[in-house]
C-alpha cells in the first residue's frame, strides 16, 4: 500500500483542504442539533420533518458529503505514475549512409543535378526503412561524421537537406577516407548487422579504395552503392556560374560505373544505377536484407502517467445528481460549485494562458510573460518563466526556473533545452564551471545540439584562458618578489606561459544539430563578440580571431541552416591537416 501511495502524485494538493468542509458542516450540524432538542417542548421529534424547513435526512447528508469529498480529490489533480518502463523491441540493420558532396555532384547530367537528385533519393530511402538505424557521413576531400546512428529519420533528413559542396573547406574526392570513417563508426557500435550505403559518382582522387572495400567486406560491412550520374557525364560548374578547368581544359565528370561495381563486388554488396522509380532502392535493400543479419534493439520508454481526476469528477457528478433527486435544493447548490472545485492544472487546461505568455515573451513584454508563467507549475511554465527572467537580466531567477524545468522534463529533448538554457544563465553569472556542466548535460541528453556544443567550446576556452592568465599573474608576482629580494629566477619565464591557444588553433569539435527551439533563451555567444569578451572577462588576445569567427557563424545560423555545419567541417579539416587536392572535384 505504501508503494502505491508513493506512485500517486497530486498536481494541486492544496485543493484537498476542501475535504474539511463536510467535517466543519457536521460539527456545525451537531451544534445546531443541540439547539433543536429544545423543540421537544413544542412537538415530538418524529413530527419535525413535517414542521421544519431545511432539516436534511441522514442518508442525504452522507451522500452530499461523499460527493463533496470526491470532488475535493478531483480538484487535487491525482495522477498515478507506473514505476515500470516499457521495453520496445525493434529489429534492423545499422546503416551508415556515405554521401558525396564534392563539386562534381553539381553536374546536371541528371536533373536537376546529381546532388539535388541525391537528396530526393535519400528521402525515398528513409521511407523504406523500418526499425533500422541510420547515420550520415558526407565526404569531399575529407569525411565528416555528421549524424551518428539513430532511429530518427527526421534528424537524418534535416542534415541531408542542408548538404552542399560549399560546406567542405577543402574540395576534392577522397572516397577511401569516407569508407574508413564509416567502418570505424559501425565497429564502435558493436553490432553484427551493419552495412554502408554509398551514393557517389565514383570520382576518387585519393589512395586506392579497392583495398579498403575488401577490408570492409572481410569485417562484415558490405557496400551497397547507388551510382549518381551518367557515363556520358557533364562539365563541373563553379560557384561563379562558369565551368571548372584543369590544365586548360574543361573538367567533365563521368559516372565511374565499372569502379563502383568492383567496390560493391569485393565487399560482398551490390550496385545499381540511378533509376526514376524506387526500383533502385528495392534492389539494394533486398540484397542487403538477404545478406546482412538484423540487430535487436531494446528501446526503454517510461509509461505515461494516468490522470485520475476525470474519474473522481465523474463520480462526484453522479453522486450530486443522485442527491439532487432526493432533495433538489441543496444538491443543485453544491453542483453549481463543482466546476470551481475541480479546476484542472492551468498549465494543461488553459492553453490560452500559454499562448498569451508566449506571445508576451515574443513581443518583448517580459515582465507580463513572467507573471503569466509564474502560475504554471509545469515544465513549460518554468521554462517560460526562466526565459522571461533571462530577458529581464535576472539571471539568478532564471537559473532557479531552468533547474525546475529540467527536473520536470519528461524526455531527452526537453531536458536538453532546459540544461542548455541553464548553462546560458550560469554563463551570464560568470559561473563557468556550472555552465560547462549544464552544457555537458544538454549534450548527453541530445548529442546533436549545435548551440550547446559551440557554447561549451567557448566556455572551456574562456576558462582555460582565465586559468592561464591567473598562472601568468602568479608567475609575474613570483618574479617581482625575487627581484625585490635580489634573487634571479632559475630559468627565464616565457612570455607565452599560461597564455591562450595560438592563433589559428581550432576550437573543440562539436556535433551539429537542430535549430533553437521557440521559447529558449538565446545563445550566450550570439550577441556582439566584443560585449561577450567584456562580460566574460576574457582578455583580448590570440583567441579573439577564432572566437569572433565562431560568433559570426552562429549569428548566420537562422538564415543559413548549414552555417554551423560548415564551421564544424572546417574545424575537422584543420585538425586532420587536410590539404587542397590537385584535382578539386
Amino acid at each position: 500500500m505504501s508503494a502505491l501511495w508513493t506512485q500517486l502524485e497530486w498536481r494541486h494538493p492544496a485543493w484537498l483542504l476542501l475535504a474539511l468542509v463536510p467535517c466543519l458542516l457536521w460539527l456545525w450540524q451537531r451544534r445546531r442539533g443541540a439547539s433543536l432538542q429544545n423543540l421537544t417542548r413544542f412537538a415530538d421529534p418524529h413530527l419535525w420533518p413535517w414542521l421544519l424547513v431545511g432539516t436534511p435526512q441522514g442518508r442525504h447528508v452522507a451522500l452530499i458529503a461523499v460527493a463533496w469529498l470526491t470532488a475535493a480529490v478531483a480538484a487535487g489533480g491525482p495522477e498515478w505514475r507506473s514505476p515500470t518502463q516499457d521495453q520496445q523491441a525493434r529489429r534492423g540493420i545499422d546503416i551508415m549512409v556515405v554521401v558525396d558532396i564534392s563539386p562534381s555532384m553539381l553536374v546536371t547530367d541528371v536533373q536537376p543535378s546529381r546532388l539535388a537528385r541525391l537528396k530526393l533519393e535519400l528521402r525515398d530511402f528513409a521511407q523504406l526503412l523500418h526499425g533500422d538505424r541510420i547515420g550520415l557521413i558526407p565526404f569531399s576531400a575529407n569525411a565528416y561524421l555528421t549524424l551518428p546512428l539513430t532511429h530518427d529519420k527526421d534528424a537524418f533528413m534535416y542534415f541531408v537537406d542542408a548538404l552542399e559542396p560549399g560546406l567542405a573547406s577543402k574540395a576534392g574526392s577522397d572516397l577511401r577516407r569516407a569508407l574508413v570513417k564509416a567502418a570505424d563508426t559501425l565497429q564502435a557500435a558493436h553490432r553484427r548487422g551493419r552495412a554502408v550505403v554509398l551514393l557517389t559518382d565514383g570520382e576518387n582522387h585519393g589512395l586506392d579504395v579497392l583495398t579498403t572495400a575488401k577490408r570492409l567486406g572481410g569485417e562484415g560491412i558490405p557496400l551497397y552503392i547507388l551510382g549518381m550520374g551518367t557515363v556520358d557525364g557533364g562539365p563541373v560548374p563553379t560557384p561563379q556560374g562558369q565551368f571548372l578547368q584543369y590544365n586548360g581544359n574543361v573538367v567533365v565528370s563521368h559516372l565511374k560505373r565499372d569502379m563502383l561495381q568492383r567496390l560493391a563486388a569485393v565487399s560482398g554488396g551490390a550496385y545499381t544505377d540511378l533509376r526514376s522509380n524506387d526500383q533502385d532502392w528495392t534492389t539494394l535493400l533486398q540484397a542487403m536484407r538477404a545478406r546482412v543479419p538484423e540487430n535487436h534493439y531494446a528501446i526503454t520508454t517510461s509509461k505515461p502517467s494516468v490522470v485520475l481526476f476525470p474519474w473522481f469528477l465523474g463520480l462526484s457528478l453522479l453522486l450530486f445528481l443522485v442527491a439532487g433527486a432526493l432533495r433538489p435544493g441543496p444538491a443543485l447548490a453544491a453542483l453549481c460549485l463543482l466546476p470551481c472545485l475541480a479546476m484542472p492544472d492551468p498549465a494543461s487546461a488553459a492553453p490560452w494562458q500559454e499562448q498569451a505568455a508566449l506571445k508576451a515573451l515574443q513581443s518583448g513584454e517580459y515582465t507580463r510573460a513572467a507573471q503569466i508563467y509564474k502560475g504554471m507549475d509545469s515544465y513549460t511554465g518554468h521554462l517560460g518563466a526562466g526565459a522571461a527572467a533571462y530577458r529581464l537580466q535576472d539571471y539568478a531567477a532564471a537559473v532557479d526556473e531552468f533547474k525546475r524545468a529540467a527536473a520536470l522534463a519528461t524526455d531527452d529533448t526537453a531536458l536538453a533545452k532546459a540544461e542548455y538554457d541553464l548553462g546560458n544563465a550560469h554563463a551570464r553569472l560568470r559561473q563557468f564551471d556550472a555552465a560547462s556542466d549544464a552544457y555537458r548535460q544538454a549534450l548527453a541528453a541530445q548529442p546533436n545540439y549545435p548551440h550547446a556544443a559551440l557554447n561549451l567550446t567557448l566556455i572551456n576556452r574562456a576558462r582555460q584562458q582565465r586559468m592561464g592568465n591567473r598562472a601568468a599573474a602568479n608567475a609575474r608576482l613570483t618574479l617581482h618578489d625575487m627581484q625585490q629580494s635580489g634573487k634571479q629566477p632559475d630559468r627565464p619565464i616565457s612570455a607565452q606561459s599560461g597564455s591562450a591557444p595560438a592563433p589559428g588553433q581550432a576550437p573543440a569539435s562539436h556535433t551539429p544539430g537542430q535549430q533553437q527551439a521557440p521559447g529558449e533563451a538565446p545563445p550566450v555567444v550570439q550577441s556582439r563578440p566584443s560585449s561577450v569578451l567584456k562580460e566574460w572577462n576574457i582578455a583580448p588576445g590570440p583567441m579573439d580571431q577564432d572566437l569572433s569567427a565562431a560568433l559570426e557563424r552562429l549569428k548566420s545560423l537562422h538564415s543559413q541552416p548549414n552555417a554551423l555545419m560548415s564551421f564544424f567541417y572546417s574545424d575537422l579539416d584543420v585538425k586532420a591537416g587536410i590539404l587542397p587536392q590537385e584535382k578539386p572535384w
